[in-house]
C-alpha cells in the first residue's frame, strides 16, 4: 500500500513539475509575444483577435470532446490489463470525433457569419477580415481533435510528464510563428495561419511521444456497444465543455457585445497575470486527477478523500500567493509591459482576483467529478450557473460597465461553488473535510491578506523591471509563510511537509 501511495505521489509530482515547466515557458513566450501583437495590430485588432478566439471556444464544444472522454476513461481503468480494450477506446474516440465533424462545420459557419457582427462599434469594412480569420480558426479546430488523441492517452495513463521537452519546443516555436506573422505585416489572417501551424506541429510531436512510451499504442475497430457506451460518457463531456465555456469564457464576448473591442484589449491585458492562477491551478489538478481517478476506480474512497483534501489545501495556498502578488504588483506590471493606459484600475483588479479565486475552488471539484465518470448533476448545475451568470453580466454590465460584468459572472458561478463540493462528497461516499479544517480560518486569512495587498498596491508605483522583481520575490516568500503558518493547523502542516519531502525525493 505504501509503495502504491509513493508511486501515485511520484507520478503526480512529475506531472505537476512537467506542467509547470511547460506553463512557465508559455508565460514567458506570452510575455514576449503579446506586446508585439498589441503594437503590431493595434488595440482594436488585438481585441478582435481575442474575441475570435473566444468564439471558437464555443465551437470547440461541438466536436464532442471525445479526447477528453478518452483521457478520463483511461484514467479510471488504469488497472485494466486488456490492451485491446484500450485500443478500442481509442477507436471509439476517433469514431465519435468523425461523427461530430459536420456539427463543428455548421457551428463554425454560424460563428464565421454572425460572430463579427456582435462586436460593438466594429467598422463594417472590417467584417470580411474578421470572418476570414474565424474561418481559418474553425478549420484548425476541425482537425485539432485528431491531433489531441495521443496527448489524451498519455495524460490518462498518468504519463503526461513524458511530453515535457517536446511541448516546451512547441511552445517556443509557436510563439515565434505568431510574432513573425505580425512583424511581417501579415495581419489577422497570417496570425490565424501561424496559430494553426503551431497546433499541428504539437500533434505530430505528441504522436511520436505516445508511440515511444505506450506499449499498446494503436487503434482497434470498436464494436457498436463500445461506441455507444463511449458516446454516452462523451456526450456528457461534450455538454460540460459547452457549459464550461459559457461559465468561464463568456467575459470577453460580453465585453465586446456591451462595450468595445478596445475594452477587450484592456481587460485581457489587465487579466493576464491573474489568469495565470486559473491555468496553473488547472495543471495542479490535472496532475493529480489521473491518480485520484485510479483510486475511485478501485473504490478506495477514503484515500481519494484524503488526497482531495490535500489538493484543495495546495490550491488555497497557491491562490493566496498569486492573488496577493497580483493585487500588489499588477498595476506596475501592466504599466511596464504594455503601458499604464492598458490597466483597468485597482478596483477592477481586485474583482478579477476574487473571481479567479472563486474559479480555482470550484474548478478543482469540476475536474475531480470527471474522474468519477458520472457527470449528469455537474452539467445540470453548470447550465444553471451559465444562464444566471450571462444574464446577470449583461444586465449589470450595461449599468456598471466592466465591474458589473465581473460581478454578474461571479453571481452565476456561486451556484457551482456551493453545489460541486456536495456532488464530490457524495461520489466519495463521505464528507470530504480536507486539510483546511473549518472554512472560517482560511477565509479570514485570505481576506485579510488580500485587503492588505490591495490597499498597498493601489498606491504603489514601480518604474523598472529589476525593482519589480526585487519586490515580487520577498512578497512570495512572506505571503507563503503567512499562509502556511496562519491558514493551516499543525496536522495540516505535517502532511504538507510530508508531500514536499516526497517531491524532493522523487526529483532527486
Amino acid at each position: 500500500m505504501r509503495k502504491m501511495q509513493d508511486n501515485l505521489t511520484k507520478h503526480s509530482v512529475l506531472n505537476a513539475g512537467s506542467s509547470f515547466l511547460i506553463y512557465v515557458v508559455r508565460i514567458v513566450v506570452g510575455f514576449v509575444v503579446n506586446p508585439i501583437l498589441v503594437t503590431g495590430l493595434g488595440g482594436e485588432l488585438f481585441g478582435i483577435w481575442q474575441i475570435c478566439q473566444r468564439y471558437l471556444t464555443y465551437v470547440e464544444s461541438a466536436e464532442g470532446r471525445a479526447t477528453q472522454a478518452l483521457k478520463w476513461v483511461l484514467a479510471n481503468g488504469q488497472v485494466t490489463t486488456d490492451d485491446q480494450e484500450k485500443r478500442r477506446s481509442v477507436g471509439s474516440a476517433i469514431t465519435i470525433w468523425m461523427m461530430f465533424l459536420p456539427i463543428v462545420a455548421l457551428a463554425g459557419a454560424a460563428v464565421v457569419w454572425l460572430g463579427p457582427r456582435l462586436i460593438r462599434g466594429l467598422d463594417p469594412a472590417m467584417l470580411p477580415l474578421a470572418r476570414i480569420t474565424c474561418a481559418i480558426l474553425v478549420l484548425r479546430l476541425m482537425l485539432m481533435g485528431m491531433a489531441q488523441v495521443p496527448e489524451a492517452i498519455l495524460q490518462g495513463l498518468n504519463l503526461g510528464y513524458r511530453m515535457t521537452v517536446a511541448k516546451v519546443v512547441a511552445e517556443i516555436v509557436g510563439g515565434a510563428l505568431l510574432a513573425a506573422a505580425v512583424l511581417l505585416h501579415l495581419g489577422l489572417i497570417g496570425l490565424a495561419v501561424a496559430f494553426s501551424l503551431a497546433v499541428f506541429m504539437s500533434g505530430a510531436i505528441n504522436h511520436f511521444n505516445a508511440r515511444r512510451d505506450v506499449p499498446w499504442y494503436g487503434v482497434a475497430r470498436p464494436a457498436r456497444d463500445d461506441v455507444r457506451k463511449f458516446f454516452g460518457f462523451s456526450a456528457w463531456v461534450f455538454s460540460w465543455t459547452l457549459v464550461n465555456k459559457l461559465v468561464l469564457f463568456s467575459d470577453v464576448v460580453i465585453i465586446g457585445l456591451v462595450m468595445s473591442a478596445d475594452e477587450v484589449t484592456k481587460y485581457t491585458l489587465t487579466l493576464y497575470a491573474a489568469q495565470i492562477g486559473v491555468n496553473a491551478s488547472a495543471m495542479i489538478v490535472n496532475a493529480a486527477v489521473p491518480g485520484i481517478g485510479g483510486l475511485i476506480g478501485t473504490r478506495e474512497f477514503a484515500r481519494a478523500r484524503r488526497v482531495r483534501g490535500e489538493l484543495m489545501s495546495v490550491l488555497w495556498l497557491f491562490m493566496l500567493v498569486l492573488g496577493c502578488g497580483v493585487l500588489l504588483l499588477n498595476a506596475s506590471f501592466v504599466a511596464l509591459w504594455v503601458g499604464r493606459e492598458r490597466f483597468c484600475g485597482s478596483g477592477i483588479n481586485l474583482l478579477m482576483v476574487l473571481a479567479i479565486a472563486q474559479q480555482v475552488a470550484f474548478r478543482a471539484d469540476a475536474f475531480l467529478i470527471d474522474a468519477t465518470l458520472n457527470m449528469r448533476r455537474k452539467v445540470l448545475a453548470g447550465c444553471v450557473a451559465a444562464v444566471v451568470g450571462i444574464a446577470a453580466a449583461c444586465i449589470l454590465g450595461k449599468r456598471y460597465g466592466l465591474a458589473g460584468i465581473i460581478m454578474g459572472q461571479m453571481l452565476g458561478r456561486s451556484v457551482l461553488s456551493f453545489y460541486y463540493p456536495i456532488i464530490m462528497s457524495a461520489a466519495l461516499e463521505g464528507q470530504s473535510r480536507g486539510l483546511l479544517g473549518a472554512i472560517w480560518r482560511p477565509g479570514l486569512v485570505m481576506g485579510a491578506l488580500f485587503y492588505l495587498a490591495w490597499r498597498v498596491g493601489a498606491g504603489l508605483v514601480i518604474e523598472s523591471w529589476p525593482l519589480l522583481v526585487l519586490v515580487a520575490v520577498p512578497t512570495v516568500i512572506v505571503v507563503f509563510a503567512a499562509g502556511y503558518g496562519l491558514g493551516f493547523g499543525h496536522d495540516q502542516q505535517a502532511v504538507i511537509r510530508e508531500r514536499l519531502s516526497l517531491a524532493r525525493r522523487f526529483r532527486s
